[in-house]
């Protein structure tokens, strides 16, 4: 069972012995519209899946980021409001990172084939990042082929934390959280 529909049907109101029912009776695929292939799954299989099941994940792509990430052991807290980014956003509301890497200055942004749909919003995405960088932040940034190579997503943030962690040339003191 994948943790991308769990969270979807679970998204939907319906707790863990409902989706039992839905698995059981073949109901997920009709439920799902085909997205993702399902199998019936042994109860202890399934409890440990509802325990993963986060509703602030906004995207089957943040999903499986996070499911990267807890798979490597990364501790990370998804949707994160970023400190101090007010000032650059309507109504000062700040920005928010799809996740950010506990302890460290990283944040990662899952990035679907819509984020970049028109130049505006490839702009409006770059200003952003320069944003969050005179922060002090570094953001990785994951697509749909990161998640296809097992450890790749853990490999990109391994790569992040030793970028900020670096003290040699221009460096910048971070700030702590």
């Amino acid at each position: 069972m994948d943790v991308v529909s769990w969270e979807e049907v679970e998204s939907r109101g319906l707790g863990a012995r409902d989706v039992r029912r839905l698995v059981a009776t073949g109901e997920w695929t009709r439920l799902r519209r085909g997205w993702f292939a399902t199998r019936a799954a042994a109860d202890d299989e399934d409890a440990q899946v509802v325990e993963q099941i986060d509703r602030r994940h906004e995207s089957p792509g943040e999903t499986l980021t996070a499911l990267q990430l807890r798979l490597a052991g990364v501790a990370y807290e998804p949707q994160f409001d970023v400190p101090d980014s007010g000032q650059w956003t309507p109504a000062g509301r700040g920005y928010r990172a799809d996740v950010r890497v506990i302890g460290h200055n990283v944040l990662i942004e899952f990035d679907g084939k819509v984020t970049y749909e028109n130049g505006d919003s490839v702009f409006q995405e770059k200003k952003r990042e320069d944003h969050l960088r005179s922060l002090g932040w570094i953001v990785v940034r994951v697509v749909w082929s990161d998640l296809k190579i097992p450890g790749r997503v853990a490999t990109l943030v391994r790569e992040a934390v030793a970028q900020v962690t670096y003290k040699g040339p221009g460096y910048v003191r971070m700030r702590t959280l």
